[in-house]
């Protein structure tokens, strides 16, 4: 047990009749010190019933106080309460699946009704509070009611943004992917017919469309990227669209249009009524860069302009084949100039189809435009490419004229234009330039006097004429016209005279 007093009397003096006294007031007199300290830590003058002693720190004693704690109240859920007081009994009883047990120091309440684990059908009688934490695991969550936080809303089989004017996202955490389930067969598509949408569909579907209220550009995918260093490889920003298609033996054989294997671009349109509407245009597809401005301040260097390219890529390896009838191909459209201030220059435009293009105050659409050097409607890159033009409605040979600057001779330019004009104020030699083998040059030669001329190959080879060396028409104003081929071995010439 505990010593208090600190310093106990002892008894070897007090406990004989012959122990002197003497020797015994040391511990009598410790016993008389131990009596006075229980004195002053004991304030037990006058008690009364039910008073209990309780320590006071502000003096360090035990005094009289009343008994507060002679019982502990017990409140339920209801808010209703009962005081169990010293030596009662209280019982924590179960009820239905609750069951309640006292083991030593430990109460252990159990049932089903309280337990997530094996409740099959586990009810919340209200909120359920994280309190920061997760609900983690693994399993189905399945809710017939609404999901919702403070940016998005399930509902239903919408998923909508809380927010007011807030961009819906859907992003995938590192290399994954965002995929789109089967649509049935069936099912509302594009074009509604069963069995044409079956797959992987993305639909934006719009009730009304006010034309009033401007422009609609639906379903738009745009990628947007700050370039932020140099680099001379590896240069590709591209939005794919692209099909994987594994034949595993079988064959595609329909020739009708519309079948085979393509990624398309379709416009459906259809008037229910009775009533005649007109379209002025329906671009089936439209192609293009848009040059946004830079604040007066940037400056783009473009290499080369592609409105639309065609690109067929063989990347097949060593024992498959690759069997193609046809390989078609499409390049580009005209170059739109929309309210352009900039300074803008095309040294050349190539293109399938060639507008003459119209201008109003703002727009312009136009080949042949001043800002342009030279336009193509076909061009190649190297004049081996075979063509099979069929039938020509229309055909103009491009004329280019020389002037005569007084030299010894004038080069003509074979591969700018098949066909060359020049008034010859001197004598002088006609070196024809660039002429392959298979190309024809006319060169019309108008004589500004008594001026003589002699034609050569760029290697000063001379060109043969039939019964040699033809001299021109002399005489101011006299036309004679000479046309030069190149067999492969020699030029070979034909003049025809005196058109005057």
């Amino acid at each position: 047990m505990a010593t208090w007093p600190s310093t106990k009397a002892t008894t070897d003096h007090l406990d004989a009749g012959s122990d002197s006294p003497r020797l015994a007031r040391v511990d009598i007199y410790q016993n008389v010190l131990n009596v006075n300290e229980i004195i002053d830590m004991f304030n037990i003058s006058s008690p009364t019933d039910n008073q209990i002693l309780k320590y006071n720190t502000s003096n360090s004693r035990f005094e009289l106080a009343s008994d507060a704690d002679s019982g502990i109240t017990l409140v339920g859920d209801d808010s209703t309460g009962t005081v169990v007081s010293g030596g009662e009994t209280f019982k924590i009883a179960g009820a239905g699946s609750v069951t309640t047990a006292v083991s030593g120091d430990v109460l252990t309440i159990t049932g089903v009704g309280g337990d997530l684990v094996t409740d099959t059908t586990p009810q919340l009688g209200g909120d359920l509070d994280l309190n920061s934490s997760d609900i983690t695991g693994t399993g189905n969550i399945s809710i017939t009611g609404d999901i919702a936080n403070d940016a998005i809303s399930i509902a239903d089989n919408k998923i909508t943004t809380t927010r007011s004017n807030d961009n819906l996202k859907i992003e995938t955490n590192g290399s994954g992917k965002i995929l789109i389930g089967d649509t049935l067969d069936g099912e509302s598509g594009p074009w509604s017919t069963a069995g044409s949408n079956v797959g992987n569909q993305l639909h934006y579907r719009n009730t009304a469309y006010t034309p009033t209220a401007g422009s609609s550009y639906p379903n738009s995918r745009t990628a947007s990227y700050a370039i932020s260093a140099d680099s001379s490889s590896g240069n590709r920003i591209r939005m794919m669209d692209a099909i994987d298609v594994e034949t595993s033996g079988y064959s595609l054989t329909s020739s009708s249009n519309g079948s085979g294997i393509q990624i398309g671009h379709l416009i459906s349109v259809a008037n229910s009524t009775a009533s005649t509407s007109q379209l002025t245009k329906v671009q089936g597809n439209t192609s293009g860069v848009l040059f946004l401005g830079s604040g007066g301040q940037g400056t783009l260097d473009i290499g080369d302009l592609i409105a639309y390219r065609s690109l067929h890529q063989l990347s097949a390896t060593s024992g498959d084949t690759i069997d193609i009838d046809n390989a078609y191909g499409y390049f580009h459209t005209p170059v739109f100039y929309a309210g352009n201030n900039a300074t803008t220059t095309f040294t050349n435009e190539y293109g399938f189809y060639m507008n003459s293009g119209t201008t109003n105050a703002t727009n312009t659409y136009a080949f042949y435009n001043a800002n342009t050097s030279a336009d193509y409607l076909l061009y190649t890159e190297g004049d081996t490419v075979k063509s099979r033009v069929g039938t020509l409605e229309r055909y103009r040979e491009r004329v280019i004229s020389y002037t005569d600057d007084s030299s010894t001779a004038i080069t003509i330019d074979c591969d700018a234009s098949p066909v060359s004009k020049i008034t010859l104020n001197n004598s002088m030699d006609i070196v024809f330039d660039n002429i392959a083998e298979g190309q024809s040059h006319t060169i019309i030669i108008t004589n500004g006097g008594s001026n003589t001329a002699s034609f050569y190959s760029s290697t000063s080879t001379a060109v043969k004429f039939a019964g040699g060396t033809p001299t021109i028409s002399s005489g101011s104003g006299k036309i004679d016209v000479v046309t030069v081929f190149n067999d492969g071995t020699n030029l070979i010439g034909n003049i025809a005279k005196d058109y005057s």
